[in-house]
């Protein structure tokens, strides 16, 4: 009778890989506001365009509404990356505030990519930060601060093809018959 341990194992079927990978375009922008306790007048619901800039592939440019986006969100600053023009794109993207030595030490990101289009360009954070933690904060200094909003487009998606892998018969170990002869023949015995 052979013993489960020299008995040949076999693994039935097999498994198969494949990938669908998003292809992407990245870039980002700081943008810098001096001056920011004269925002302060402006009432809630009015917001201060940066100018344009090229990043990911398309021209974008941030709202900052100082007083909030609408009422619910007044006691907060709001920020929206905006899509300029009648392009189309897919994106995902972060707003962070910088630190006077240029880290990034708060930042939101938007949960999922949002197709920006025509009829709706802009996409941000109502409640971005609240205004009586940011006016405490290390972020403003001098009456200035810095945004950076980071932009990732998708432009498409790769497949992969599938890959099959099937296991090899794997043959008995005998192991402990070699050891066996080894030490019963004493070569080697000085290794």
């Amino acid at each position: 009778m052979a013993s489960a341990a020299s008995s040949p194992s076999f693994v039935t079927g097999g498994s198969s890989t494949s990938a669908i990978t998003a292809a992407t375009v990245t870039g980002s922008h700081v943008l810098r506001i001096n001056g920011y306790s004269e925002t302060l007048g402006r009432p809630t619901g009015s917001y201060i365009s940066s100018s344009k800039f090229l990043a990911a592939g398309h021209t974008w440019y941030i709202r900052n509404y100082p007083h909030g986006y609408d009422e619910e969100a007044g006691d907060c600053m709001s920020l929206f990356l905006v899509l300029d023009g009648s392009h189309t794109a897919t994106v995902q993207f972060t707003f962070g505030l910088l630190d006077p030595e240029g880290n990034q030490v708060y930042r939101k990101i938007s949960r999922c990519p949002v197709a920006l289009h025509e009829s709706r360009s802009a996409m941000g954070f109502p409640r971005f930060i609240r205004r009586e933690y940011f006016e405490r904060s290390k972020y403003l200094q001098d009456n200035c601060f810095r945004i950076v909003c980071g932009i990732t487009v998708v432009s498409g998606f790769c497949r992969e093809a599938s890959r099959s892998f099937f296991a090899a018969p794997v043959p008995p170990s005998d192991l402990h018959q070699d050891l066996g002869r080894l030490l019963a023949s004493g070569k080697g015995a000085d290794v």
